[in-house]
């Protein structure tokens, strides 16, 4: 009952947000996307529904399958200008139905990430922030429940401290806790109904004997919501010692090789490249959230407007290439988009 009404509540505040200009961009990406898929004949119309935007790429963890974390992300730290957020937030907000203010790195690194979500929501789109958790103190709770976040996720990926250092090394779980707590008080004692606040469980074989745990803290915890996620590996034979034994929350198998296969067949469509770009710290713009050193940049932020970037010769070669030879675009090989468990 409690993840129905959560789901509800989300609907509810998404339908707030709904406009005619962007009913009618949803009406443009899903008829162009099913004309496509169907008629195998390209052609691609609208803009983006929902858009990913990196605060930073810095992040004070070392996560062993996080490329931030891990230190082999290939691109420069650094963080986004808010001038640089609000220039394409103003290119493109009466279309954008959802922001998630995250992609690689820590997004709470960036101390002006309060009043990016505030102006976000003052153009009426609903936002998003996925956090370690570490860093949430009294000042960061009431900075996030104050400026009119929609939604806050926090990676709760143990109940020990032994078992969530496992992956999130260099975090405490006492901190995360700590910082949920808050969160909770802050909503209370400001007397706001959001951000809707959603715990999350990356499944490992390291953590999943305490998936059961997880769920029995939740429900007491005040949290809105709480998810079991699969986790995303490298597709090498280190990744296997990872791989959860409860295949439910496993995206991959072992081939026959002894590396890590993903279980997605990886069919030629893709609805994040038709819908969702992705713009990095620096204003890089990218076709998905799994191009994550920026390896297929559609164009650069900084020097053109995402509406022209969005309809550039790349970003179309690309999509062109996602519906034709999915298989053979690297950063397809280990998505989601499209997964059978």
């Amino acid at each position: 009952m409690k993840e129905i009404i959560f789901q509800i509540q989300v609907i509810f505040r998404l339908l707030q947000r709904i406009t005619m200009a962007r009913i009618w961009n949803l009406f443009l990406l899903g008829f162009s996307f099913w004309f496509t898929r169907i008629s195998r004949h390209y052609f691609h119309r609208g803009q983006p529904m929902a858009i990913s935007l990196e605060p930073t790429n810095r992040c004070q963890l070392h996560c062993p399958y996080c490329p931030s974390g891990a230190g082999n992300l290939d691109r420069p730290p650094g963080k986004m200008d808010v001038n640089l957020f609000r220039g394409i937030i103003d290119d493109i907000g009466d279309k954008l139905i959802h922001l998630a203010c995250y992609f690689q790195g820590e997004p709470l690194l960036h101390p002006g990430l309060p009043g990016m979500i505030q102006y976000a929501r003052s153009k009426g789109i609903f936002t998003v922030v996925s956090t370690n958790g570490n860093l949430i103190d009294r000042d960061w709770a009431e900075r996030l429940v104050l400026c009119g976040l929609d939604h806050l996720i926090i990676s709760v990926d143990g109940m020990t401290e032994k078992v969530y250092q496992a992956y999130r090394v260099g975090g405490r779980l006492e901190n995360v806790l700590k910082g949920i707590a808050l969160i909770v008080e802050a909503k209370k004692e400001l007397k706001k109904r959001h951000p809707l606040l959603e715990a999350q469980f990356v499944v490992t074989r390291q953590n999943e004997h305490q998936k059961e745990a997880f769920i029995y803290w939740s429900k007491s915890s005040g949290v809105n919501h709480y998810t079991l996620k699969s986790a995303q590996l490298d597709l090498d034979r280190e990744s296997i010692q990872w791989i959860p034994e409860d295949r439910r929350y496993a995206r991959y198998r072992v081939d026959d090789t002894g590396n890590t296969q993903i279980k997605n067949p990886l069919k030629n469509h893709c609805t994040r490249v038709w819908t969702t770009p992705v713009v990095t710290w620096d204003g890089k713009v990218l076709p998905c959230c799994f191009d994550k050193t920026g390896r297929y940049p559609y164009g650069d932020a900084t020097i053109d407007r995402i509406p022209e970037i969005w309809k550039s010769v790349p970003a179309d070669r690309f999509r062109k290439r996602v519906f034709t030879k999915r298989k053979e675009i690297d950063i397809c090989t280990n998505c989601s988009e499209g997964l059978r468990h």
